[in-house]
């Protein structure tokens, strides 16, 4: 087992990382996170959507996660591309489904 006792991040690191919110702290840091609504994306039918995302590149790495009205449906799949990324799941959810995800640039 792993523990790391010394990681501190301080207002200090942060605001000399070019941050000026929590939001720009993780940005700077490459990652970016947040919330989709199924009924909002972009592109797409059934189980698969695409929703704009400001920062995604083809190399990101995402993971997600069905908060809400995934209707027993999974993620089978996530695909990132540039400032899109494309989800995959294993049956249609409902139209108010929340995705949750957090990418790594």
């Amino acid at each position: 087992m792993f523990i790391c006792s010394n990681l501190n991040f301080s207002q200090n690191s942060i605001v000399s990382s070019g941050a000026n919110s929590a939001d720009g702290a993780r940005t700077s840091l490459g990652f970016i996170s947040g919330t989709l609504v199924w009924s909002n994306k972009d592109s797409g039918s059934g189980a698969t959507a695409t929703f704009s995302v400001s920062g995604i590149s083809a190399s990101s790495i995402v993971t997600g996660a069905i908060k809400s009205g995934g209707n027993n449906t999974s993620i089978y799949s996530i695909t990132p591309n540039t400032d899109e990324i494309t989800f995959t799941l294993s049956g249609t959810p409902s139209s108010s489904a929340v995705i949750m995800y957090i990418s790594i640039n």
